[in-house]
């Protein structure tokens, strides 16, 4: 196998992951993060894109909605 590179299947999320909590940590202003768990990054997977769809809702609510 000289000279293939054998990624397992889920190390590419989680160099994904890191990469985003990088980026994250430089934000300087509000922010959340939150896994969806068992969603890869494009959110392909049945009912992962509707939880990334409810939790920016929730986000908004807090932090964009004036009472």
């Amino acid at each position: 196998m000289k000279g293939n590179l054998v990624v397992p299947k889920n190390a590419i999320g989680i160099i994904l992951l890191q990469i985003k909590k990088q980026a994250f940590d430089q934000l300087e202003s509000v922010k959340e993060m939150k896994i969806v768990s068992g969603a890869t990054h494009l959110f392909e997977e049945p009912g992962k894109l509707i939880a990334v769809a409810n939790l920016t809702g929730l986000w908004y609510k807090k932090y964009l909605i004036l009472d």
